[in-house]
């Protein structure tokens, strides 16, 4: 896994999901959540996987649906957008001088979400819930890894182009300002091998 464009060389890659429910009448919307805990440290997250050694976006989107998933037999998804709703480019801690991208989809889940504890190497994985966007804003601002608040602030901007919706979230919506990937880093991205 090694892209270099204009000096930004993207080495890992690691994918999260948000799973939206906006079925409501009144433009509510409920946001998938888990507890996360690893080495004492516990904090509230969406569900995200990193990418193993030549694996794509893609790939390790596929393997996030499974950490999702109560049964992969009987679950499916719709995805929110055609594209990722969030990107952040960060420091690779395991492969130095390169930079690690996450990469943040929106799927409205069909089927049902793991409600169950998984273990994860040394991480532990808390049962799926969903709950109401703000009050998941609320829990989160603060008390968390940023990009994962980011990426539900992402997830209710996809979300905007319904009426009820954008009624109801407009303070949120307006608040957030999704940042513009650069040149550099869409050029990184574009040829990145594992690219979605």
């Amino acid at each position: 896994m090694n892209a270099v464009a204009s000096g930004i060389r993207i080495t890992s890659h690691a994918v999260g999901i948000v799973q939206i429910d906006d079925s409501a009448s009144d433009g509510s919307v409920l946001v998938g959540r888990m507890d996360y805990a690893r080495k004492g440290r516990k904090s509230v997250r969406h569900v995200m996987e990193t990418g193993e050694p030549g694996e794509s976006v893609m790939d390790t989107f596929r393997s996030s649906l499974h950490e999702a998933a109560a049964d992969q037999t009987k679950f499916n998804h719709e995805f929110v957008t055609d594209e990722p709703i969030f990107c952040e480019f960060g420091i690779d801690e395991k492969n130095e001088g390169g930079t690690h991208l996450k990469v943040w989809f929106a799927i409205r889940p069909q089927g049902k979400l793991r409600d169950y504890v998984l273990p994860d190497g040394d991480e532990t994985l808390g049962p799926i819930t969903m709950v109401e966007a703000i009050e998941l804003l609320k829990e989160t601002e603060g008390n968390t890894v940023r990009g994962h608040v980011s990426a539900t602030y992402a997830a209710l901007s996809a979300l905007a182009g319904d009426r009820k919706v954008f009624d109801r979230y407009q303070k949120q919506i307006l608040s957030w300002t999704q940042p513009v990937l650069t040149e550099e880093q869409l050029a990184a991205i574009n040829v990145y091998p594992g690219k979605w």
